[in-house]
Order: structure tokens, then sequence, then C-alpha cells
């Protein structure tokens, strides 16, 4: 199973703390020697992992959000996942297509 792509401006990703924080969740930065932007989202029970970075080939910034695999919390955790997705969506986040930039 694939999960989706979203793609935002570098500056958004960096502001993601301050953006969540305002919506009771936690956005502690996980260090990553690959280049990525890692992020651990956290909020009562739930956890998800929002991972991206500029990729050269689309010339944009690229992210996924995964839900921590736990069986004991998934549940809790696949609902944090569709809440920081929703919230992300509203402030300016977008689905990145592939098919509408295979010529990019």
């Amino acid at each position: 199973m694939a999960f989706p792509i979203y793609t935002c401006s570098a500056e958004f990703a960096q502001r993601l703390p301050d953006l969540l924080a305002r919506h009771d969740m936690t956005a502690k930065r996980i260090e990553c020697s690959s280049g990525h932007d890692r992020y651990a989202i956290r909020a009562g029970f739930g956890r998800v992992q929002f991972s991206g970075r500029v990729e050269p080939q689309w010339k944009r910034y690229l992210f996924s959000l995964t839900a921590r695999t736990n069986l004991f919390r998934w549940p809790f955790d696949m609902r944090l996942c569709r809440r920081v997705r929703s919230l992300l969506l509203a402030e300016g986040a977008e689905y990145f297509d592939l098919k509408d930039d295979h010529d990019a």
C-alpha cells in the first residue's frame, strides 16, 4: 500500500512545530543524516511521522505522513494522521499528483 505524497514550500515545513503547537500537538525534530526533514508528531496516545525534503527531479518539497505501527495504538495513530493531514491541507499543503507533473 502506497502512502499519499503531499507538497508544500520548505518554509511551510519549517513552521510545522509552531503550527501544530496551536492545535495541542507536538512536533519533535528527529535527526536524520539522509537530508530529510523528519518530525515525530504526538497528541495523546497517537504518533505520526512527517518525512519530507526537496526533490530536485520535481523542484518541489515533498512529504509524507505515516502512522506509527504499534498494534496497541494504531486506531489512535490513524485518527491523528487524518487530523494532521486535514490541518496541513487547510494551511496550504496540497496532494502531489505525479501524473500532473511528469513533464516538470
